[in-house]
């Protein structure tokens, strides 16, 4: 999720299973002025970067931490504008519109 500011980029969640990591958008790695994310393999985690990345597994109830990694790495870059579902909200009435091609 990117957060803007009177329409520039500010901000950017990335969403790791019961939580996750904000980064200013200009600290994060980009592509022209898109950012990167880094699909872990096999789970729904997102990452800034490339590589193994510990976690807790959240919501467990075990008498101990149970200790995951997830890897993630430079595999096949995909635009995700190409499926892409386009909205404007207004806060005041909480309306979302479909926006215009």
């Amino acid at each position: 999720m990117i957060r803007f500011i009177d329409g520039e980029p500010q901000a950017i969640w990335y969403s790791q299973h019961g939580s996750g990591q904000a980064f200013a958008y200009d600290a994060v790695e980009k592509i022209g002025r898109r950012p990167v994310g880094y699909s872990a393999r096999g789970t729904h985690a997102n990452y800034a970067s490339a590589g193994p990345h510990d976690m807790l597994l959240p919501g467990t109830h075990l008498p101990f931490n149970l200790l995951l990694t997830d890897h993630s790495s430079n595999g096949t870059l995909w635009d995700p504008t190409l499926n892409a579902y386009w909205y404007t909200y207004d806060a005041i009435t909480s309306d979302f519109t479909g926006a215009q091609n």
